[in-house]
């Protein structure tokens, strides 16, 4: 009997404790911000490697505290992928040299605006940043240009990375002083294409500006370019690529400016070989200063 009732007590005195402790428990489940997945974003996917800490949090701590505690933000780079790919194909495509990078960078990865059919449902999806009608016309390069501005309008850059159809699309942002806070530009198996190079240098058409507004813009417009070119761009070629020949590749390292050709043995892929990727660190590292 002593036994018995020295049992109820105990249970008596733990169960508000029990009490308290689930409800704690819940709270703790439901506010847990690390645990918690990312808002979905259909548009970009995004890799960041290394601790994940809140910059809100951070930038709390050191206003209310006495030490020089200051936060430091990665350099950033926007990943173009290649035709029929999607960010998070190229991701995984590029492997080793993703990691060795995203000690040092951030890196995000834009998915294209067109989205490409397939007939196997269970295939992941492949985009495309333009594509060519059926009189071999490379279309739609405007909607391609305003779609990329329109996504990383808020965000700041530092670089540019892209693969073949990315690879084309980063130099010929950079190089007609479309995004004029890029300070470099690093590219493989990407080809030079006339047309779509002629679309993005082509001045935009006004009607309604006066001759003066004219000719301001027309200096503005040359003067973006003039910045763009000078940017510093790596452009990697594949010695054996079926699809893209190096002389393509040189022909966009010739005519976007400041470039520089490395060859790789390989074919159309993007570069992972620890002496590519060494040229890709210290070329990104010397431009991003």
């Amino acid at each position: 009997m002593v036994h018995l009732h020295k049992l109820l007590l105990t249970i008596l005195i733990l169960l508000p404790l029990a009490s308290s402790f689930l409800e704690r428990s819940d709270f703790i489940n439901q506010h847990n911000w690390w645990q918690q997945e990312a808002p979905a974003n259909p548009q970009i996917f995004s890799i960041c490697l290394g601790p994940r800490i809140s910059t809100e949090l951070l930038s709390t701590t050191a206003a209310t505290s006495n030490s020089d505690f200051t936060t430091t933000m990665k350099p950033r780079i926007l990943c173009l992928h290649g035709k029929s790919q999607s960010g998070a194909i190229m991701s995984n495509k590029i492997g080793g040299a993703k990691r060795k990078l995203a000690k040092i960078y951030d890196l995000d990865f834009l998915d294209g605006p067109i989205l490409e059919a397939s007939k196997d449902e269970t295939a992941p999806q492949q985009y495309a940043w333009w594509v060519r009608n059926e009189h071999g016309r490379d279309i739609l390069m405007q909607e391609c240009f305003d779609y990329v501005l329109d996504q990383t309008k808020d965000q700041q850059y530092d670089a540019i990375l892209g693969f073949s159809q990315g690879g084309l699309l980063a130099t010929a942002l950079v190089s007609s002083g479309k995004m004029p806070g890029i300070k470099a530009v690093l590219t493989a198996g990407a080809p030079f294409v006339q047309d779509v190079w002629d679309f993005c240098m082509a001045p935009p058409a006004t009607t309604t500006d006066s001759v003066e507004e004219e000719q301001d813009k027309e200096v503005d417009l040359k003067t973006a370019i003039a910045n763009g070119m000078a940017v510093p761009k790596l452009h990697f070629a594949g010695e054996t690529d079926r699809f893209i020949p190096v002389d393509w590749v040189q022909a966009l390292c010739d005519q976007g400016g400041n470039g520089e050709l490395v060859l790789h043995e390989k074919g159309h892929m993007f570069p992972t070989k620890a002496i590519s990727v060494n040229k890709m660190m210290e070329f990104l590292q010397e431009a991003i200063v």
